[in-house]
């Protein structure tokens, strides 16, 4: 993240900590659920949230950091959140009862807009041993917290190459923030995040460790997207953490924004209107969101 980017950044976060700090209980009546404070979900949501408040479209929006998407959209059914960041491949799952979701599938919540492509990134300390997705058998692997996409798609991953729970010689839970320093720290030799770029996490374990991304081949792509759909073949671009001369082939599905059927369909359409009139502002608000396509966004029914 260049200067600029980090200095945005950094004033959105102290924005959104005053807001919420100067905020009473009783004038705060939308809550986004997000991920990790070092995340990507957490600044843009906090990016909704200052176009919602900035804005004055009838509602006092606050930001909560969670542990991702399983975690939002089941706090997103309890009516603990109103709005919330979640994986496409996870919403995917809730609405159909299947996956993580198979005994407890999740109603009255639907998408608002689809965002940004969130790729799979396997992220390894720069001199590891760990060079394609095989090498990970028997190192010590960071599987995600529960209640994350990353888990989710951990277990998709080893799923699709026939790997059992004595695939890695440990395994650790961990939140997404602890996730470079326990890689550069040499707790754990590889961890995996589904997220957009350029992301927090991963520029933190480039710079402590020159942390290096590991490509997926072609065949585990093919059998990866069979099995799950809802994922697409992406490429994380070789110049984004300038630690490679080619992409990075991978897997990845979309962010989505998502409410649930209590919150009045008025709100939804000004929201909706508000993000359409300030694309540009909103696209400015953090690199990821800096190709953002209203067509695209908008490319379904949500209502």
């Amino acid at each position: 993240m260049n200067k600029k980017w980090m200095f945005f950044s950094i004033c959105l976060v102290l924005s959104l900590s005053t807001r919420v700090a100067l905020a009473t209980p009783a004038s705060i009546q939308m809550t986004i659920g997000t991920g990790a404070v070092t995340g990507i979900y957490y600044p843009v949501g906090g990016a909704i949230c200052q176009l919602i408040n900035n804005e004055q479209i009838g509602q006092k929006c606050a930001v909560e950091s969670t542990g991702g998407s399983v975690e939002n959209l089941m706090l997103l059914e309890k009516k603990e959140l109103q709005l919330a960041l979640v994986q496409s491949d996870v919403l995917q799952q809730a609405l159909s009862g299947s996956g993580v979701f198979s005994d407890k599938p999740v109603n009255d919540i639907y998408p608002i807009l689809s965002l940004y492509s969130e790729p799979l990134n396997i992220v390894v300390a720069g001199d590891t041993d760990i060079y394609t997705i095989d090498d990970l058998k028997g190192k010590r692997i960071d599987i995600g917290n529960k209640g994350s996409g990353d888990r989710d798609a951990v277990d998709k991953i080893m799923n699709v190459l026939n790997w059992g729970e004595d695939a890695f010689s440990e395994k650790t839970e961990l939140k997404a923030a602890e996730r470079s320093e326990a890689l550069c720290s040499g707790k754990i030799d590889a961890f995996f995040i589904v997220a957009g770029h350029p992301n927090q996490i991963i520029r933190e374990a480039v710079a402590q460790c020159n942390a290096r991304l590991v490509a997926i081949s072609q065949d585990v792509i093919d059998e990866f997207i069979k099995k799950n759909p809802s994922y697409i073949k992406q490429s994380i671009p070789a110049s984004t953490y300038r630690l490679r001369d080619e992409p990075v082939a991978t897997v990845g599905i979309t962010a989505m924004l998502v409410t649930h059927k209590g919150v009045d369909n008025s709100f939804v359409v000004k929201l909706k209107n508000t993000l359409s009139t300030h694309l540009e502002k909103f696209r400015l608000m953090h690199p990821v969101l800096a190709q953002l396509d209203w067509k695209l966004m908008s490319s379904f029914d949500s209502e």
